[in-house]
């Protein structure tokens, strides 16, 4: 036997649980923890005890509670903006529209009716 055994390089996974899947046994130790937590301990109250008594193990607890490594993408496509090739635009776009005598029925106000 030559190699290293199981499949191939760049073969797909076969079989075993799948990608991010919870174990059950995780899943009932997690939720015991957190029954006991909250029946037995007190909850809240209980934190707010340690948090007096044993501050630094209270923090130790909150640091868990943070992650430890933020990962962000920042895909930004710069574009330059010419300001005074706007304002000219603009202002080229307004003498067309102050050379219309009659302003088209899209931009003549529509009153809206009350309620009585």
């Amino acid at each position: 036997m030559t190699g290293q055994p199981g499949r191939p390089p760049g073969y797909p996974k076969s079989g075993g649980a799948k990608k991010g899947s919870i174990k059950m046994n995780t899943r009932r130790v997690k939720d015991t923890i957190r029954q006991v937590f909250y029946d037995d301990l007190g909850g809240e109250k209980y934190l707010r005890k340690v948090g007096r008594t044993d501050p630094a193990l209270f923090c130790s607890l909150l640091a868990k509670l943070i992650p430890q490594e933020v990962r962000a993408e920042v895909d930004v496509n710069v574009r330059q903006l010419d300001l005074g090739l706007a304002m000219r635009e603009a202002n080229a776009r307004l003498s067309q529209i102050q050379t219309i005598d009659v302003l088209p029925n899209v931009l003549e106000p529509n009153p809206i009716p009350l309620p009585k």
